[in-house]
């Protein structure tokens, strides 16, 4: 069995098939962010948690569209199958692989440091204001 053939197996014809393509669409996280807005849970939902979620969840599925090449889902499942196969995938290296590992990667790191660098110096300000008592 072919790589392709196993990944087909278990992502696209078996257990992860429908679901993935159900939570790969677009269609699914707009109706539950209008559903959000709809309903205006950010009254319950104080620190976003859920709104923030959501947000997670579309930039993935809008990042997973163009970053496919041969395991493409189809964007606006149930309404279209269709299909955009990518030149670019996110980890085979024949469809700059490499390359988008390297950046993306890159960010992830960019974006640790900048939140960790944030919160040392929060918790500094914090600690500078705090008193001892002799």
């Amino acid at each position: 069995m072919s790589r392709k053939e196993l990944l087909d197996a278990i992502y696209i014809t078996g257990p992860f098939g429908r679901t993935g393509v159900l939570f790969h669409s677009v269609v699914l996280v707009g109706l539950l962010l209008g559903l959000y807005w709809l309903l205006k849970l950010w009254k319950w939902d104080r620190r976003k948690i859920w709104l923030w979620f959501l947000i997670g969840w579309a930039g993935h599925t809008l990042v997973d569209f163009p970053t496919h090449s041969d395991d493409a889902r189809p964007l606006f499942w149930p309404i279209s199958d269709w299909k955009w196969e990518s030149p670019i995938s996110y980890y085979d290296p024949l469809h700059y692989g490499r390359a988008f590992f390297l950046a993306e990667h890159g960010a992830i790191l960019l974006i640790i440091l900048l939140l960790l660098t944030t919160r040392i110096i929060r918790r500094g300000r914090y600690f500078s204001k705090v008193t001892v008592r002799e």
